[in-house]
């Protein structure tokens, strides 16, 4: 993932863990919806620490299989001592970027991937691989944020403010941080038959919200820095005002995340 603003391992994983508690359920109802069952033979795509991975190996069970890739070697590792955790022995983890890592064509039942393309600099040749790794009948299923429809009520300027900054840095590093929104054509143009998307957008709490803005936004510090979008002063401000969040009354939406899922 060459755009990948955000910081691996053990840093980064609060904030996905924050995120698989809002969007795992949705997640989950979707790959049930697309067909995963016991037997099924699944490619994962950024994979990162596993959360997804768990869950997807024991549904499929001893008859099935998973190989779950992502670019971040730290990533992999966390994800490693996951599945060990779990007992899951149905999985086989790489590391690699797609579309560089050579994946087996025609192989697999179900491609899956969680706010991946949004990180890859050419998103099209991603999930051209992806779908290419398909048999012909299998299902990819993709879910893609549009980071733009994240917002606060009642508002926050330091949620609108964080959410123009993010924007801006996405073109700045050439990441495509609202693909959600032309998901659905990506899939089509992929040669794929789209048998459903929609849209899906949780609700926290504000004080949940204010510690993952602030996570994310310690992650991607260094680069809105180096990219001359706020200096260290301006960013020590951002970030108080993301830290009173705290004890602010109200909500906060995650950026509406589409999923698709499309038939080879």
């Amino acid at each position: 993932m060459d755009t990948y603003a955000f910081q691996g391992g053990t840093e980064g994983a609060s904030r996905l863990q924050i995120i698989d508690q809002a969007f795992g359920p949705h997640s989950r109802s979707c790959l049930l919806e697309a067909g995963l069952r016991e037997g099924t033979k699944v490619l994962e795509v950024g994979c990162g620490t596993g959360s997804m991975t768990s869950w997807i190996a024991r549904t499929v069970g001893s008859a099935g299989s998973v190989l779950a890739i992502d670019a971040d070697p730290r990533q992999v590792e966390l994800a490693r001592a996951v599945l060990a955790a779990n007992r899951a022995t149905n999985v086989e983890l790489r590391c690699g970027r797609v579309p560089d890592v050579q994946l087996p064509e025609g192989t697999f039942d179900l491609v899956y991937a969680r706010l991946v393309l949004m990180h890859i600099r050419h998103p099209e040749a991603a999930l051209a691989a992806m779908v290419q790794a398909l048999r012909p009948g299998g299902v990819v299923v993709c879910e893609e944020a549009a980071s733009t429809t994240a917002f606060a009520y009642p508002p926050k300027e330091a949620v609108a403010r964080t959410a123009r900054l993010f924007e801006e840095l996405g073109r700045r590093i050439g990441a495509a941080y609202d693909i959600g929104d032309r998901l659905y054509d990506l899939v089509r143009a992929a040669g794929c038959e789209v048998l459903r998307a929609s849209f899906v957008q949780p609700i926290v709490s504000l004080a949940v919200a204010s510690r993952f803005l602030l996570i994310g936004a310690n992650e991607v510090r260094p680069l809105v820095l180096k990219t001359g979008l706020l200096t260290e002063q301006d960013a020590d401000e951002l970030m108080t005002a993301l830290g009173n969040l705290a004890t602010d009354e109200g909500y906060y939406a995650f950026a509406r995340v589409a999923q698709v899922i499309g038939k080879r």
